[in-house]
């Protein structure tokens, strides 16, 4: 049974909460007498402010927002966040930061000991966090997750303001792992015991933060309004932002009429919306690979020739013509970037029913075998492509059926693993191909299919060992061999998201991020 953990991220990663266009309807943003507030839709609806638990993409939005990481990530590079510098130790083993000058939103200072107690949070296992596993190359995680150390004894604040932190290894994925982990005040939360976190109310309605924008209120169950933090790191000229869920098409309508400021675009509409030409609109750059994933040991498909076979019976290619509108690219594996890492003697999958059929046949398919596609409805682009999935794995013989799930309903699915075919989308951080290990390693947290092959977690062991391309390059093209002919995930294209914003908005670029970058952000005079 996989660890409640895993399954939020599936949840996280495949939800699009339904909601009818009537009900987002009533959920209009208030009218506002001010010239600086700003509305931004979510996808999915928010929950909570828990960043160990944060288990949609909504509740990443938010957090991101309110919360900050020792670093961020703004278009595929490593910037300063918490942390205004870091510097690694000649042999890459350790790493010290040292922490910007500031303060939580309530006035206290923000110091080493929060991060400390932060990332000891994040590896604690009664926290049962999604991303703790990401410390597991810290020297003394090993102890303290056994419970034979009462703390990470490769994490140390040197004084109030420089944070050292060791590793076993050298890796050159370590900083990539810290994007995922934020940092909490201990003054609030130390005195919570971690095991209770989940459903907290502090994480519900958050009474301190650290973002340029921090929590002020629920709006409503759907809608949540940010206020300027007073001790922010930078300047925040809007008034209030306003964070709200709507589907797809309201979002879109609401967008002609100026109720919503920035919204994502399904990709059938980005040309329209682009010729009308009320909003501005954005193509951001390839965030993940969105792929099929399949639980490989409850044996349906376990066998590599069928999910070869299900590569070659998609027409992965249409998809990104007619159903991304050409906003998209078909990768041959899931280590699709960087091109240095692609050798040129990958199998490509171009769409070959025939092919499919003969592997099927070779691996012994059984027709009569039901295999389910999961789906949390409601986002148009993967709604059409399970659609297209659905009917042409029925043409070569499988018998696929749609499977609408809500949430939990998934979770409970992964748990069990019960779970056939899941979309779900993999980013590899600033094209790094390292941040592919915490997916496709044996024991990693982040294995959603449970593949396991020793071979390849050998090379991706090796390869974070050095930023030297002209080592890592032999490496990683092999890893790459095993993955596309594996095919652990069934990779069927790289994305590349859409979005609408109104005119008068300034700094929004999707390429640096979204609510995570809204310190960029403002409103025209």
């Amino acid at each position: 049974m996989r660890s409640p953990a895993l399954s939020r991220i599936i949840a996280g990663a495949a939800a699009v909460v339904v909601a009818t266009a009537m009900l987002a309807s009533c959920s209009s943003p208030e009218s506002s007498t001010t010239t600086k507030d700003l509305r931004f839709q979510l996808f999915q609806a928010p929950t909570s402010f828990d960043p160990f638990h944060a288990e949609g993409a909504a509740d990443g939005e938010i957090v991101g927002l309110h919360f900050r990481s020792l670093i961020a990530n703004e278009s595929q590079e490593f910037v300063p966040s918490l942390a205004s510098s870091w510097e690694f130790t000649p042999d890459a083993t350790s790493v010290t930061f040292t922490l910007a000058e500031t303060n939580w939103s309530d006035g206290e200072p923000f110091t080493a000991d929060d991060v400390v107690y932060s990332l000891e949070t994040w590896a604690d296992p009664a926290t049962e966090s999604l991303h703790g596993g990401e410390l597991a190359g810290v020297v003394g995680y090993e102890e303290f997750v056994a419970g034979s150390a009462p703390s990470v004894s490769g994490i140390k604040a040197l004084d109030e303001t420089t944070v050292q932190i060791d590793l076993t290894e050298p890796s050159v994925v370590f900083l990539s792992n810290l994007l995922y982990l934020k940092i909490i005040p201990e003054h609030i939360y130390g005195e919570i015991d971690s095991a209770d976190f989940a459903g907290n109310e502090e994480f519900r309605s958050p009474s301190v933060g650290i973002g340029p924008y921090i929590f002020s209120r629920w709006v409503d169950d759907d809608q949540i309004e940010f206020v300027p933090n007073p001790e922010s790191l930078e300047d925040h000229p809007l008034d209030h932002i306003y964070a709200q869920y709507l589907t797809g098409d309201v979002a879109r309508a609401q967008l002609q009429t100026g109720e919503i400021d920035i919204a994502q675009l399904a990709s059938a509409d980005v040309e329209t919306v682009r010729q009308e030409d009320v909003v501005d609109v954005q193509v951001g750059p390839g965030i993940g690979a969105m792929a099929l994933y399949s639980a490989l040991d409850n044996g349906k498909l376990a066998d590599a020739r069928v999910r070869q076979a299900i590569l070659y019976a998609i027409d992965r290619q249409a998809i990104v013509d007619n159903v991304l509108n050409g906003n998209g690219r078909v990768p041959q594996s899931m280590l699709y970037t960087p091109e240095w890492a692609t050798p040129d003697d990958l199998i490509e999958f171009d769409y070959d029913p025939e092919k499919a059929k003969e592997l099927l046949a070779d691996a012994a398919w059984d027709a009569s075998t039901v295999v389910y596609l999961d789906i949390i409805p409601g986002q148009p682009d993967r709604d059409a492509v399970m659609n297209v999935v659905q009917g042409q794995l029925a043409a070569v013989g499988i018998d696929a059926q749609l499977r609408a799930s809500q949430p939990a309903q998934l979770t409970e699915l992964v748990e069990n693993r019960e779970f056939d075919l899941l979309i779900s989308i993999m980013g590899l951080v600033g094209s790094e191909p390292g941040n592919i290990n915490r997916r496709f390693m044996c024991d990693a947290s982040s294995n959603i299919s449970g593949y396991c092959n020793p071979e390849l977690d050998a090379l991706l062991l090796q390869g974070v060992k050095t930023d030297d391309q002209s080592v890592r390059e032999p490496i990683y093209q092999e890893a790459n061999r095993i993955l596309n002919a594996d095919q652990p995930a069934m990779p069927l294209y790289v994305e590349q998201p859409a979005y609408g914003s109104a005119k008068r908005v300034t700094g929004f670029d999707p390429a640096v991020g979204t609510l995570n970058a809204a310190q960029h952000w403002n409103i025209a005079d």
